[in-house]
């Protein structure tokens, strides 16, 4: 039976220590940046393309990350025509998207605002891995209204404080049964496509045994995925040759890119 999580864990601070990685079929990978394009519904080759799916309007062009060489670009798409709103004849809607594709090394966190119906605007954060390209914000909104694609703006993901007290160097954890990353995998997330990497301490108090004092030192900036990481180390059996330190893993959820058949 899985092993439960004690209701005093906490989700703070920040870090990892090793990598366990889960892959599962989901969004498109990114491509290259390109210009606008017209709402024309013949596409390239001359097939009639559906008009109730988004297509590229506007492109920021590549921006680089603080003293950095990585960058990433963010894409703005609607679909080309109008549809009533939720049934409701003479009010006009279409479905908007912003897209961030990554070119950095490693996890960024993309921010951006979303309009709410009461006119104001809610701020929404995305972790957007490497190379990969993902959804920032989506809406069905009235034709008047707009997602702005310069409301987005994306950052590299902090880097981890050290744990204290730290373990020994080269004493490392292992895991030598308990179920797979997999098993864990919110269903709930993955339905929402999301997907990144939780840091997570705890203690061993034994050689051979139970994580225990398990907690989030780095979020995936959604709550399933946390729990989930916390309720993975909680049900594996360690071993290790130092004891009584706390040690940091990090666990990751991640959404393998969809093989297309020819």
């Amino acid at each position: 039976m899985p092993r439960k999580l004690p209701s005093s864990i906490v989700l703070l601070g920040a870090g990892w220590f090793a990598l366990a990685t889960f892959s599962q079929v989901g969004s498109a990978a990114g491509s290259s940046a390109k210009t606008a394009r017209n709402d024309s519904l013949l596409a390239a080759g001359g097939t009639e393309q559906d008009p109730t799916l988004p297509v590229e309007v506007e492109s920021t062009g590549r921006k680089a990350l603080p003293d950095s060489s990585d960058g990433w670009y963010a894409r703005y798409l609607r679909a080309p025509q109008t549809v009533d709103c939720l049934g409701q004849t003479g009010t006009p809607c279409r479905e908007q998207r912003l897209e961030v594709t990554s070119e950095s090394k490693g996890d960024l966190i993309c921010k951006t605002r979303m309009p709410l119906a009461d006119g104001t605007n809610e701020e929404r954060r995305t972790l957007v891995p490497p190379g990969r390209t993902k959804a920032v914000a989506e809406a069905f909104l009235p034709a008047d209204q707009t997602l702005k694609l310069r409301t987005v703006n994306c950052e590299a993901l902090p880097p981890p404080p050290p744990s204290d007290p730290a373990p020994p160097a080269g004493c490392r954890p292992e895991i030598i049964a308990g179920p797979s990353v997999d098993a864990f995998y919110p269903e709930l997330s993955r339905r929402l496509q999301e997907e990144g990497p939780v840091a997570v301490y705890f203690r061993l108090e034994q050689e051979e045994g139970a994580a225990t004092a398990i907690r989030v030192g780095q979020s995936s900036l959604s709550a399933q995925l946390d729990e989930a990481a916390m309720l993975y180390i909680a049900n594996q059996t360690f071993r290790v040759a130092c004891p009584k330190h706390e040690f940091r893993l990090r666990v990751r959820f991640r959404l393998q890119d969809e093989v297309k058949s020819p």
